[in-house]
């Protein structure tokens, strides 16, 4: 719950930023949810909407509210944040709290193609409030996964598996997925079982073949926004800031950045 004073700070900051916001409590008065955003990042939303990056990050304020950032490529292809939430909670109804804000405000991720980890908060809560938007997860994590598994199997061959298990992403029909499954099954019995508990009944969001003719603009992972989380981190230093504090830090990064990408495509 944040104190009156607290609050008092948060709504100032967000005044002073000129941010769109949003603030959720429940009847008892505890914060659900705090949206917000910006003009500029609104109509990079608008400008850019193909494809939409979602990812949270923790220990960043003193409420323990996680961080969640919705994040567009643009047309020089940066990541830029759109908007943001502190959450009260990781799970689906917190999240879709968050899309429903960002929603009211702008129509545009209506149809996106949304780039996010395997978090089935996250999944389901785009896919409670955005039906017709397409859901692809991130590479770089999935490849992590495999990694891992293969390490923990201790696999012998462990090259020509990865490379076996990476083709699954990159595979351009469904025939040439089921061949390389076959392949997996005659050779790496073990990680295919692996495979059918943990990722085949997800087929749509990362098989390769799965992302074609959808317009995804060749954005497979979410590291532009895990960077961004970094870079935060790096400014914020401490996990005991007042939520205003953060709001205003975050607005400060986003405006330097702004400055720092606008001289680059100068001096190009």
């Amino acid at each position: 719950m944040c104190s009156g004073t607290a609050e008092a700070e948060l709504v100032i900051i967000l005044q002073s930023h000129n941010l769109t916001h949003m603030l959720h409590a429940d009847t008892d008065g505890h914060l659900l949810c705090i949206s917000w955003t910006s003009p500029n990042q609104l109509s990079l939303l608008n400008s850019f909407p193909e494809v939409i990056m979602i990812d949270g990050t923790y220990k960043v304020n003193q409420l323990r509210m996680p961080l969640y950032t919705l994040a567009i490529v643009d047309s020089e292809g940066h990541g830029q944040p759109v908007a943001h939430a502190l959450l009260a909670s990781e799970d689906q109804q917190h999240i879709e709290l968050f899309l429903r804000d960002v929603q009211q405000w702008s129509n545009a991720m209506e149809v996106a193609t949304f780039i996010c980890d395997k978090d089935f908060a996250e999944i389901n809560a785009i896919s409670t409030v955005l039906p017709q938007a397409k859901i692809f997860l991130c590479h770089f994590h999935i490849i992590k996964s495999f990694t891992d598994e293969t390490k923990r199997l201790s696999v012998q061959d462990a090259t020509s598996l990865l490379t076996l298990s990476q083709k699954l992403l990159r595979c351009g029909s469904e025939e040439s997925f089921d061949s390389t499954l076959d392949s997996i099954i005659n050779l790496f019995p073990t990680f295919y079982a692996y495979l059918e508990q943990n990722w085949l009944q997800h087929r749509p969001l990362f098989a390769g073949y799965e992302r074609r003719g959808i317009l995804h603009l060749d954005n497979h992972t979410n590291n532009r926004l895990e960077r961004y989380h970094h870079t935060l981190k790096t400014v914020v230093r401490s996990s005991q800031v007042s939520v205003g504090t953060l709001v205003d830090r975050l607005q400060r990064i986003i405006s330097v950045r702004s400055v720092a990408m606008l001289h680059s495509s100068f001096s190009r």
